[in-house]
């Protein structure tokens, strides 16, 4: 998909910004420079496909999921502060997007707790936001 929009881009000239998209653009990214946020799109995706055809996720959706909740909770008891990074609020955003109920609940206010820790949603990026926003 996006090397045919890359291709429709070039071939029309539009500009770049037309084709901005958050999530693409900001969160995906993040997947190729940390495992965990990988995991987690896998996860993501793989439970949105099953989701769209009406099928049982697979067992490796769920060992992404594990893979990605594992890397989580280390980080958020990491002292060093990588508990309340760019990457691993991603990494629970995804993972919230898989879930229901209490524990969607539960990601849910854990992200605005760690924006809080961070100085609140103005403190930052502004690709940050818009990832946020969508």
């Amino acid at each position: 998909m996006i090397s045919a929009l890359y291709f429709f881009s070039k071939a029309q000239n539009l500009d770049q910004r037309a084709l901005s998209h958050p999530i693409r653009d900001a969160f995906f990214p993040l997947g190729f420079d940390d495992e965990i946020v990988f995991s987690a799109q896998l996860a993501l995706i793989s439970f949105q496909q099953a989701n769209f055809l009406k099928q049982t996720p697979s067992t490796e959706a769920y060992a992404q999921k594990l893979k990605a909740i594992k890397g989580v909770n280390k980080r958020l008891n990491d002292p060093t502060g990588e508990g309340i990074s760019d990457s691993t609020i991603f990494s629970i955003m995804a993972m919230s997007r898989i879930e229901t109920g209490y524990t969607l609940q539960t990601h849910v206010q854990a992200i605005q707790r760690m924006i809080a820790m961070r100085g609140g949603f103005s403190a930052l990026g502004e690709r940050f936001q818009l990832v946020l926003a969508w």
